[in-house]
């Protein structure tokens, strides 16, 4: 875990170093659950925001995005789209579409729809 809490930081670092003032737009699997962290160092300093919870604030009780070809999400979001204040989610949220329980993916993407609002 300290190895991701200090990706994350150096990650924040170098965005905050190279586009201070740029739109960025970080979109990842980070392997660790939004309350992690490294997901609360990669956030911190406000530079980035996560898009599922600039439209859902709260929590709803099945935003797990790992389930492994199951269909059966785990407890943890650990994917998502981050961006900087350049742009404000107008949606956002985690896809389970699937054909007759095949999955394109062994996570649930991740999805936001992001207008420009600089």
């Amino acid at each position: 875990m300290e190895a991701r809490r200090r990706s994350a930081a150096l990650l924040r670092t170098r965005l905050t170093k190279l586009a201070p003032d740029r739109p960025i737009i970080v979109t990842g699997d980070f392997n660790c659950d939004e309350g992690s962290d490294p997901w609360t160092e990669l956030l911190s300093g406000g530079m980035l925001k996560d898009s599922l919870r600039e439209v859902q604030p709260e929590k709803t009780g099945n935003e797990g995005t790992f389930h492994g070809f199951t269909g059966k999400p785990g407890d943890a979001r650990i994917d998502g789209i981050l961006s900087t204040s350049h742009f404000t989610a107008n949606e956002s949220l985690i896809d389970r579409t699937n054909d007759n329980a095949r999955f394109p993916s062994d996570h649930f993407p991740v999805t936001a729809v992001l207008q420009w609002s600089k």
